[in-house]
């Protein structure tokens, strides 16, 4: 089924976006559609692959790290460094009271920090379930710990050929320690381990800083929705 959604663009001000919007088997898409979508540019959210189709813009490009060829920067190495004591365990997506409880947190500080929508905790707990328990097949949460206290969620969808980093929240009292950037490469070393070439990112987006942290892992590949093409991103 496609459908389009029509509206003010979230990621550029003074931008109107144009999303396309594909789900399959109701809304469940199996792993092999994942891997095909995402290999032509399409992002990825719960059972629903997006991709722009915006007549005056073409800001947002399908991002990918490649895995096999990654290596850390002083800075990524900083990050992990970091993080030594942080305690990482890889879970089938469920739900899980004290992973909501995170998400709830951060989606507040994001709500006064960037001017996140202030009216989505009305509806948290329904997206919470629709989007991260309630998944395609292989959807994984990565826990992270410090001190036995969970700080950070990332939400990987794996399948045979495929690694997709969904989304990452985490704890705002601890932004010292990097923890989304930490993410980041623990989903890369994920991709490693399973002799995956790309970990895919969703959209890239210049001048957006909710983005732009993305742009710290290379080397990596931008997808050219017009010629339909992967090439490296400077």
């Amino acid at each position: 089924m496609i459908i389009y959604n029509h509206g003010p663009c979230q990621y550029l001000e003074d931008e109107q976006w144009s999303l396309r919007l594909k789900s399959k088997n109701e809304g469940i898409p199996t792993p092999s559609e994942i891997d095909s979508d995402l290999k032509k540019g399409w992002s990825l959210f719960s059972g629903v692959s997006v991709k722009p189709e915006c007549k005056s813009c073409n800001a947002c490009q399908p991002y990918r790290v490649k895995a096999d060829e990654f290596k850390l920067s002083k800075s990524l190495n900083r990050v992990v460094k970091k993080c030594k004591d942080v305690k990482v365990v890889v879970k089938d997506a469920d739900y899980c009271s004290e992973r909501f409880s995170l998400y709830l947190k951060h989606g507040k500080w994001r709500s006064n920090t960037r001017g996140w929508n202030k009216e989505y905790a009305r509806s948290a707990e329904r997206s919470f379930r629709d989007n991260f328990t309630e998944g395609p097949k292989g959807l994984k949460s990565i826990n992270f710990y410090l001190n036995n206290k969970l700080v950070c969620v990332n939400y990987l969808i794996a399948t045979k050929t495929t690694c997709y980093s969904m989304y990452t929240y985490y704890d705002p009292d601890y932004l010292k320690y990097s923890l989304g950037m930490f993410a980041i490469l623990t989903g890369i070393q994920f991709c490693k381990d399973l002799n995956f070439k790309h970990l895919y990112m969703g959209f890239y987006v210049e001048g957006c800083q909710s983005l732009s942290y993305k742009d710290r892992f290379k080397p990596s590949e931008t997808y050219n929705l017009a010629t339909k093409k992967w090439s490296g991103h400077e």
